[in-house]
């Protein structure tokens, strides 16, 4: 699988006039023009390898041939992504862009094309109408930092439509497939950025906690033997002084001092445990380092859903690139999601995840009404 920090360098490469030639899953050989790599401080022709942390043994660093250049590696922290930051900022960390050449809107077969888009478990639809429309989409790039004992960084994409307010996954992998021009077809109704953002930013966090999974199981392991070894060590020396009380018979001051550095040693214990959890404390750094602001054709189909007596309003949009209508976005994980139920308090859209019953009183429960636990059994307590 090609790695995004690979793919971010090629084409930015690429659109400053140099030659990039992909030369294996984590390698790329770039033939830079004089003014571009003396800007860069880096030689006319080089190589640049790409580790991926997230895979445990990740292909070896491939070697140079005689008279070549030496390979450069290239992470998240690299010295050269400072200087290409530069390169970045003359072109602007947001850009807005159309399709070149549009494909035709599709006719919706309306049956079929909902059936694959949404399941409602507690809701039936009662009414649909549907348009043609430009719609404008929101492609966020975040980049993430985990901090523990080990550093993981990584990046992630998703776009927001700006009519349905609705989570897009899958869509930003496919831009690169496509040109894009900056001749707009219309001029689009600006949404307010901070809600998009204040969306993207919630999706991100639930997709970076999906790719940190088997680095938070990794730490969490390691933390586990750490803490293990020590609370072995410390409790071998208390046993120890214990058997040292039974066999000599202690009394008096010999055995209040000999009890004493029991007591120190579970306090040292203590320590050394809380000093592990610091170590082992995991801490996430979310940035948001680049925007699209594409503009695409869609077919707007608009549900009237009823739940008991109250008609909700849901909104898809036949998306050409992903070639499907886009899911309903859930309002407790904000992931998108096929099926899908209605919470009766406020009416949110919600995935099956997000609407367990509770343990408790066993009645559904909703995440986006109460992100904390069931209200119920906490009124109840």
């Amino acid at each position: 699988m090609s790695l995004p920090l690979k793919n971010f360098l090629e084409r930015l490469l690429a659109r400053h006039d140099a030659l990039v030639e992909d030369i294996g899953e984590d390698a790329l050989e770039v033939l830079f023009p004089p003014e571009l790599a003396e800007r860069l401080n880096v030689g006319e022709w080089e190589r640049f390898y790409f580790p991926d942390a997230s895979k445990r043994g990740a292909s070896a660093m491939p070697m140079s041939g005689l008279g070549q250049s030496p390979t450069r590696i290239v992470s998240y922290q690299s010295e050269l992504l400072e200087t290409l930051g530069e390169l970045v900022a003359r072109r602007g960390a947001m850009a807005v862009a159309a399709l070149a050449e549009p494909p035709p809107v599709k006719r919706l077969e309306l049956e079929r094309d909902i059936e694959r888009a949404i399941v409602l478990q507690n809701a039936v639809i009662r009414g649909q109408q549907h348009e043609q429309a430009i719609v404008p989409y929101l492609v966020f790039h975040f980049k993430y930092t985990a901090l523990s004992d080990e550093r993981h960084e990584g990046m992630v994409s998703l776009a927001i439509n700006e009519r349905t307010v609705g989570v897009v996954q899958g869509l930003s992998e496919l831009i690169p497939q496509v040109t894009l021009s900056p001749k707009l077809p219309v001029k689009a109704p600006v949404a307010g950025f901070e809600p998009m953002y204040a969306r993207a930013r919630r999706a991100a966090q639930s997709l970076i906690r999906e790719a940190l999974a088997d680095f938070v199981k990794s730490m969490n392991r390691r933390l586990n033997r750490d803490v293990q070894h020590v609370t072995e060590y410390y409790r071998t020396i208390q046993q120890e002084i214990e058997m040292k009380i039974k066999k000599k018979g202690l009394a008096g001051e010999e055995l209040e001092r000999e009890q004493s550095r029991i007591r120190a040693t579970e306090i040292e214990l203590e320590r050394k445990v809380s000093d592990l959890q610091a170590k082992y404390d995991l801490k996430v750094q979310v940035e948001a380092v680049a925007l699209l602001r594409l503009l695409l054709p869609v077919m707007l189909l608009r549900l009237n859903v009823m739940r008991r007596k109250w008609i909700v309003p849901i909104e898809l949009a036949w998306n050409p690139l992903l070639r499907q209508l886009e899911r309903v976005t859930c309002l407790g994980c904000f992931r998108p999601s096929k099926s899908i139920f209605i919470c009766d308090d406020q009416r949110h859209s919600i995935c099956p995840e997000c609407f367990k019953p509770c343990f408790t009183c066993q009645r559904p429960c909703c995440r986006a009404c109460a992100p904390r636990g069931c209200p119920r059994c906490e009124k109840i307590t």
